[in-house]
């Protein structure tokens, strides 16, 4: 998946950043797609379908239900933005700042993986 800043002006906190996935609707709370909750007017578990275009995936529309087949996120809408697990990276001192660099630059990308109920875990942020 490709990554972006949430905050282009300050990013990293010390070791930490703030992540929001460009290809994924409503992933940043930047209006960057419908949420859920405003196709529906409820909030909560949502569901967001993964499709491999080139060498990143990305999201298809945000649902209430699991697709029956293929590979998907479990988020939740609850909040100002799309949640789904991977939004924080935590990194050494000294890598923050390369890291926070080339997310700004928009040249990052995360290795993610997702179990069978959708479930997403941040492994790797490769730079470059």
């Amino acid at each position: 998946l490709r990554v972006a800043a949430v905050d282009p002006v300050d990013p990293g906190r010390g070791a930490y950043v703030d992540l929001s996935y460009p290809d994924l609707p409503g992933s940043s709370g930047l209006g960057d797609g419908p949420s859920v909750a405003a196709v529906e007017g409820e909030r909560g578990t949502a569901y967001v379908t993964l499709t491999r275009e080139g060498a990143v995936w990305v999201g298809g529309p945000v649902r209430r239900t699991p697709p029956e087949q293929g590979r998907y996120l479990r988020c939740d809408d609850s909040g100002w933005r799309l949640r789904c697990g991977i939004e924080s990276l935590w990194l050494p001192q000294d890598e923050a700042s390369s890291v926070t660099s080339a997310v700004q630059a928009g040249t990052a990308v995360a290795t993610v993986r997702v179990d069978a109920r959708g479930h997403a875990a941040l492994v790797d942020v490769t730079t470059g």
